[in-house]
């Protein structure tokens, strides 16, 4: 036999549309003639009624999708902007600001100099080179914050470059230590700089790892108590970067660790150190700084491509680690 199947509606006497589906079958005899029709109707009104609903609601849901993607977008619009509105004033204001205070050092380094000259009888000249002093002071401290900004804005919109070349981190290290060595010496602070194993040498920006190395041991050095230990290691390790789950691979390089015996770091405050102006709830309050310092020596060392985080130990210290790895790295900040 033959068998088609249709779909048709009618108007009821409440001029309803009344849907239905037609099924015939057509029976054929020997010579392949039709002798017989049977046909069979279904009632598909609520069905079509509910696949209408479906759809309308199929195509509010996507108007609301396409409603809640043009609002994320635009906020995103508006948030990138405002990010390029913040990084642009904190490198404009970070310029601008930075002329008058190197008018000022300049001035005061000038005035110093003659005041080296002239002999001290009078204790008014005492006073006046000890005012130009901690002027001098002052805005060299007052330079390093807008230098921060600045490293900080840079960071941020990723204009700042980095000059790779081969350098050894125990030597770069040492440089830092040897920086800091008179506010360690007045601490009675025992610091203890392990030579590794095989040589420490990476592929970074030179200039801006002793950045990262200066902010860390200088906190390392201003939170340790007199008398108290700073340890520093470096060795040849592999670990993994990947931030899923199932990450396994593992990324060869050299891992520096500093490890002091200060007042350290809460748990839950761990990863909150390195985010911009954001100091630990133990190291706040009177111990001055702003926050930048750990916050730009993580971007640093992200652009890197390397991870910076911080461990407690089981002193009631802080440990410090640096992993930078043994690859080439991109040469402008992302």
């Amino acid at each position: 036999g033959r068998h088609w199947k249709d779909e048709a509606c009618f108007l009821n006497n409440q001029n309803e549309k009344i849907w239905f589906t037609e099924s015939t079958t057509a029976f054929l005899d020997k010579d392949h003639e039709v002798y017989q029709y049977l046909s069979i109707y279904i009632d598909t009104t609520e069905k079509k009624q509910f696949e209408s609903q479906l759809n309308l609601h199929g195509d509010r849901l996507q108007d609301l999708i396409d409603e809640q993607l043009i609002d994320i977008k635009y906020s995103r619009d508006l948030a990138e902007r405002a990010n390029e509105a913040k990084s642009e004033f904190l490198a404009n204001m970070s310029h601008e600001l930075k002329t008058p205070i190197h008018g000022i050092i300049s001035f005061t380094q000038l005035s110093l100099k003659q005041f080296q000259t002239i002999p001290f009888g009078k204790n008014e000249l005492k006073k006046a080179y000890k005012f130009l002093t901690n002027i001098e002071v002052s805005a060299q401290r007052l330079l390093l914050l807008f230098n921060d900004l600045l490293d900080l804005s840079k960071l941020e919109s990723g204009t700042m470059e980095l000059h790779v070349a081969k350098h050894d981190l125990f030597q770069l290290s040492r440089q830092i230590r040897d920086e800091f060595i008179a506010k360690i010496e007045e601490k009675k602070i025992h610091f203890i700089l392990n030579k590794p194993i095989e040589p420490a040498i990476l592929l970074c920006d030179k200039n801006k790892i002793l950045q990262v190395l200066s902010n860390l041991m200088a906190n390392a050095i201003k939170f340790t108590g007199e008398n108290k230990s700073i340890t520093v290691t470096i060795e040849n390790t592999a670990i993994v970067l990947g931030k899923r789950a199932n990450d396994r691979k593992k990324t060869p390089g050299l891992m520096l660790s500093i490890i002091d015996q200060g007042i350290g770091i809460p748990k839950d405050e761990l990863n909150l150190i390195f985010d911009a102006f954001t100091q630990s709830s133990l190291t706040k309050t009177g111990s001055g700084g702003t926050g930048l310092g750990l916050s730009i020596s993580y971007k640093i060392i992200s652009a890197h491509q390397g991870k910076l985080w911080a461990e407690q130990t089981p002193e009631g210290g802080s440990v410090f680690k640096v992993f930078l790895p043994a690859m080439n790295i991109k040469k402008t900040y992302s």
